[in-house]
């Protein structure tokens, strides 16, 4: 965590890291240490997270000062989200929207599947018929950008939820990002009901 980072964030105020070889926190209130790094101790502070720990002896004025902060993140995060980073690259009404091909499909076959699909970053971008390269170096700072915003929730999830750091490397792990990826913005997140009941059915009839 950079020293920046932490003048920026009140939460550092109220606690500490154990050391440079992980993320945990100590707080500084009641001495428990909270893994998953400042995200999850800020939840620790505030309290009412099932997967977190509620620290007993926090201020009510510090609870207060946490929540707003978090809050005030998470808006701005949505407003983020919510707002075009780059506008088409040509002004003309008859511009084209360009497609992106995404990568080939694994089966349980080991076969490949290519798709051609518009994604979320086609929303950005137009391209004329016959042009050549125009903006392909904005069209890939603006899908990196879009990606480091992916990965940085999705590691967030996976610290939150304690998963273990190796599930990325399964094969199916880069079919799901495929699939959710196909479909877009405003996919809502499966339900405990599903995973533990009518999509473990599907799983094992597969299998």
């Amino acid at each position: 965590m950079s020293q920046s980072s932490k003048e920026k964030d009140p939460a550092w105020s109220y606690g500490e890291r154990v050391n440079e070889k992980n993320t945990n926190v100590v707080c500084k209130f009641c001495n428990k240490i909270t893994t998953g790094g400042i995200y999850r101790f800020k939840y620790h502070l505030i309290g009412g997270d099932r997967n977190v720990t509620s620290c007993p002896k926090c201020p009510p004025e510090v609870r207060e000062e946490i929540k707003n902060f978090v809050e005030k993140k998470k808006e701005q995060k949505n407003q983020m989200v919510h707002q075009p980073m780059v506008t088409n690259l040509d002004d003309d009404d008859d511009d084209y929207i360009e497609e992106l091909s995404l990568p080939t499909k694994r089966g349980r076959d080991g076969s490949s599947h290519g798709s051609s699909t518009k994604g979320p970053i086609d929303c950005y971008f137009s391209k004329k018929p016959g042009a050549k390269g125009g903006g392909k170096d904005v069209q890939k700072i603006a899908k990196d950008i879009l990606r480091d915003r992916a990965v940085r929730a999705f590691a967030r999830w996976v610290y939150d939820a304690g998963l273990p750091f190796n599930c990325v490397n399964y094969d199916t792990f880069g079919d799901f990002i495929e699939v959710v990826g196909q479909y877009g913005p405003g996919m809502k997140p499966p339900t405990y009901h599903e995973i533990r009941g009518p999509y473990l059915n599907k799983e094992v009839d597969e299998t």
